[in-house]
């Protein structure tokens, strides 16, 4: 013969007047304080979830591009004995343009 699984009683309090168990109470039932809210959460279709997607694609074209320039600052400032200031605005501004000629290229290309 099976034995009988007597239930516990749980104590309960009664909500009576006592405001932090009237606000509890409205949590429990409603969400936020008799406010319905949304309790789910984004699943990575948004905006930013398609602008994460380029940072490595753009992170390795520019990274490229940095090497390259930080290298003939390197050789102008060790090499040519120019200033620094003066090698990392003249390689920065190739840079800058470098990148818009590829950047033009490539679009040429994908679209012709």
């Amino acid at each position: 013969m099976l034995k009988k699984r007597r239930r516990r009683r749980v104590a309960t309090m009664s909500v009576g007047s006592n405001p932090f168990m009237r606000y509890y109470q409205d949590q429990v039932q409603t969400g936020q304080g008799g406010i319905t809210v949304f309790r789910g959460y984004q699943r990575g279709r948004g905006f930013w979830s398609k602008v994460r997607k380029f940072i490595p694609i753009v992170g390795k074209f520019l990274g490229r591009r940095a090497l390259n320039v930080a290298k003939k600052v390197g050789k102008d400032v060790l090499v040519d004995q120019q200033d620094l200031k003066t090698s990392l605005k003249r390689r920065g501004a190739e840079a800058v343009g470098d990148i818009g000629e590829t950047a033009v290229k490539r679009f040429r290309q994908s679209y012709t």
